[in-house]
């Protein structure tokens, strides 16, 4: 029923099916979304059209009849399966979010800020009732905030998306499901010896988009609980 459902929102629509449907419907979630996740439409945003989902932080757009690959900037997304890598936590439900938001078709308007080492466009994308579509990710906990090469362009929306996820304890700060990184501390016996690995996550240089998405304080909260059942 999932697979379904995705293929629902996402498939093409073709020469003799009715594109108007596919775009005149503004998504309900996203008329509901906050003010943390909704701004004024930059001024040199151009136009475009969700084309395909990839990740929870990466879609194809069309623009003037184009397909490329938008990286969303300044969010991380769990990771996808790949090969033998199975998926992080959540990384479905991530991309779920942009698929409700943005099915194929959907108008968008976005803004470019070059591209990355693997050829994709870097840039953001807004629906036309404002909403930010990476800062959305971020406010349901599906996403960390990010920045690399000094690109920071939307960090104050997203971090004050964050911190509203985590306040209100939202995918990846929350105890549900079993596999974020806080139900995984809760679940931790005293003297348990899954503690190393929980630890190993949290220190890490290169955090998951799980233990990224937390604030520093969580984080440091979850650090000194581990510590004291290791």
């Amino acid at each position: 029923m999932i697979a379904l459902a995705w293929w629902i929102l996402n498939r093409p629509v073709g020469p003799g099916a009715d594109s108007t449907a596919a775009t005149s419907k503004p998504s309900s979630t996203a008329a509901s979304t906050t003010a943390s996740t909704t701004a004024t439409i930059p001024a040199n945003s151009i136009a475009a059209q969700a084309h395909w989902t990839i990740d929870g932080d990466t879609i194809d757009i069309s623009v003037n009849g184009v397909v490329e690959r938008l990286r969303l900037l300044n969010i991380n997304a769990p990771e996808k399966r790949s090969g033998a890598i199975p998926a992080e936590c959540l990384s479905g439900e991530a991309a779920g979010v942009l698929i409700e938001l943005a099915p194929r078709n959907t108008p968008l308007r976005v803004v470019r800020h070059g591209k990355d080492r693997y050829g994709r466009t870097l840039g953001e994308a807004w629906l036309s009732n404002g909403t930010m579509l990476g800062a959305e990710v971020v406010r349901r906990g599906l996403a960390a905030p990010l920045t690399v090469g000094g690109l920071a362009a939307y960090r104050p929306v997203i971090d004050a998306a964050r911190d509203e996820a985590a306040a209100a304890h939202r995918g990846l700060h929350g105890t549900v499901p079993a596999c974020t990184v806080p139900a995984r501390v809760a679940e931790l016996k005293p003297r348990d010896p899954a503690a190393a690995a929980v630890l190993a996550d949290l220190e890490s240089r290169t955090p998951s988009a799980g233990v990224a998405a937390l604030t520093d304080a969580h984080r440091a909260s979850l650090v000194a609980t581990v510590m004291s059942r290791g």
